[in-house]
């Protein structure tokens, strides 16, 4: 579930560009692919900057902690 809610984040806040969105993450552009893919979780660290980037809209407990969001 939170794969799918970063491939969101990386759609809407950077048109889809993993290369732009690893950059402003500050992470390899490979660490994006795999999270994308399902094959890598989302570190704390990733998830703070992604709910910083994108202002709140993607929060950091639903990218890792994503059951405990629907239980809100």
């Amino acid at each position: 579930m939170s794969a799918s809610l970063f491939t969101e984040f990386v759609s809407v806040c950077f048109d889809g560009n993993q290369s732009r969105a690893a950059e402003a993450l500050g992470v390899d552009r490979s660490t994006v692919s795999r999270i994308c893919a399902g094959d890598r979780g989302i570190t704390p660290e990733v998830a703070k900057r992604v709910d910083e980037l994108s202002e709140g809209r993607f929060t950091k407990e639903s990218l890792v902690w994503p059951e405990e969001e629907v239980a809100h």
